[in-house]
């Protein structure tokens, strides 16, 4: 990675811990190998043995890591203390003189968002007695804050992952997308497109894009198969892609639906069309909330009111299972604010407040038992005084 981008990520961390009321932040992860993890962000690059970063509120961080990983640590952000024989040995006494008057530390482990959840039971048993003289914090706030924020080059990558995808979706809908083509078919085509102009996937690429015919679409995570499009059923297409050197490459996220007519047809049947109607007001509802200090769960519960109230859902989670949307950056998930309910299975992520820098997903949706799920997706910036989105949007039925 480069430095200036670790630099980054390390004064949103110090951001982080400033407006949270905290002092220190402790990252410690071993065979830290892959850039979506979030401590490889913070090392700037890959490391096999024990390593950890110390950041504190203000003042000068520093980085521990094995003989054979110190000459790739960022020396220009850290002060770099390499050990060969005991990283916890390495590691006492640079806590000790960065502890700060509470002794809190905000450390990588939550237990409800994934992606800051790095430590490792191993490691916090091997870190269990130096750390029993201090208040150990989990960093859903911090470290949501520090990587939820998207820089202006991030933005750059994102915008143009955001284009290309668009344009592969495009091409796929002119020429290969038809009656008797199957869902594999197209995955196939588009995951082509992708790998030919250089691109990664947003997620695992056996499952980007997520297409689905007819019923098919009401399991959100469909896997394509040999299903093939036929007249008169909806096409669900969930396509994202990546932009940007390893480590700092940047995602998109996007949803469509489109209508195979059949014979005579010229629109589809009313109840698609209000399908369709549905999930675009729900979107747009809770697109035009989304602001700095605003909460993912009242624009969670604005669209979620729409798609109630067209008597499509009932008022628990039927047929809209999933929160509005999600954090995007680095990975389609990313760690940051999203827009969920209050459901336990999303825990503190439900608490969540927009910062200027974010990107959210706007993705609610409606089902119906014999059509399938209409969803569509939009990629949306938090700016200085609202918002914007990044993608060019969906506002007809697209017909095949």
């Amino acid at each position: 990675m480069k430095v200036d981008s670790v630099a980054q990520r390390v004064k949103f961390v110090q951001d982080a811990l400033q407006r949270y009321g905290k002092n220190l932040f402790l990252g410690v992860g071993r065979e830290v190998n892959h850039p979506e993890n979030m401590l490889y962000n913070l090392f700037g690059t890959s490391v096999v043995g024990s390593t950890a970063v110390l950041i504190p509120r203000s003042g000068q961080p520093a980085i521990i890591g094995a003989s054979y990983d110190e000459g790739n640590l960022p020396a220009q952000v850290y002060e770099v203390i390499g050990y060969k024989t005991s990283f916890l040995d390495a590691l006492s006494p640079v806590l000790r003189r960065m502890e700060p008057a509470s002794r809190e530390i905000v450390m990588n482990f939550s237990q409800d968002e994934a992606g800051i959840d790095t430590l490792g039971h191993g490691l916090w048993v091997n870190l269990g007695e130096l750390l029993s003289r201090y208040k150990i914090l989990p960093g859903d706030d911090v470290i949501s804050s520090a990587f939820g924020r998207r820089t202006e080059q991030d933005l750059q990558y994102m915008r143009r992952a955001i284009k290309e995808g668009q344009e592969i979706l495009q091409m796929a809908l002119s020429n290969i997308i038809r009656e008797g083509v199957t869902e594999t078919q197209i995955a196939e085509y588009m995951r082509g497109e992708a790998r030919a102009r250089g691109l990664g996937f947003a997620w695992a690429e056996d499952m980007d894009p997520i297409v689905s015919v007819g019923k098919n679409s009401l399991y959100s995570h469909h896997r394509p198969d040999d299903t093939k499009i036929k007249s008169g059923e909806v096409l669900f297409i969930d396509f994202g892609v990546s932009y940007g050197p390893p480590g700092e490459a940047q995602c998109s996220d996007i949803q469509n639906m489109s209508y195979v007519r059949k014979p005579g047809e010229s629109h589809a049947p009313a109840e698609i069309q209000r399908l369709f109607q549905v999930a675009l007001e729900a979107k747009n509802t809770g697109i035009v909330m989304i602001a700095p200090g605003v909460r993912g769960t009242d624009v969670d519960a604005a669209a979620r009111e729409i798609v109630h109230a067209s008597g499509y859902s009932a008022p628990d989670v039927e047929g809209y299972d999933h929160g509005f949307g999600h954090s995007l950056g680095r990975t389609s998930h990313e760690i940051g604010p999203g827009a969920f309910p209050p459901w336990s299975r999303y825990g503190r992520m439900a608490e969540a407040v927009f910062e200027q820098g974010n990107v959210v997903t706007a993705e609610p949706s409606v089902a119906h038992p014999e059509i399938g799920k209409v969803a569509l997706e939009d990629d949306v910036l938090v700016t200085e005084d609202g918002h914007e989105v990044l993608n060019r949007q969906q506002t007809e039925i697209w017909y095949v």
